[in-house]
């Protein structure tokens, strides 16, 4: 029978760095969506040539949209 200490990393640990690596991977990947949309939108904006100041802004996640 495996002690408490490798019973928590068992049950517990590794389920738990499984899910925050996902959330990580998750974010990573929808904040490179977000500046993949701005890059476009920034090179549609040049194109038509509209305002010279027009600038695209630049999207990202905010601390409270992660709490």
């Amino acid at each position: 029978m495996a002690n408490n200490g490798e019973e928590i990393g068992e049950i517990l640990i590794t389920p738990l760095s499984r899910l925050l690596g996902e959330v990580g991977r998750s974010v990573a990947e929808t904040q490179r969506a977000l500046d993949l949309n701005s890059i476009k939108t920034q090179i549609e904006i040049d194109e038509e040539k509209a305002d010279p100041g027009l600038q695209a802004c630049p999207q990202r996640f905010s601390s409270q949209c992660l709490l």
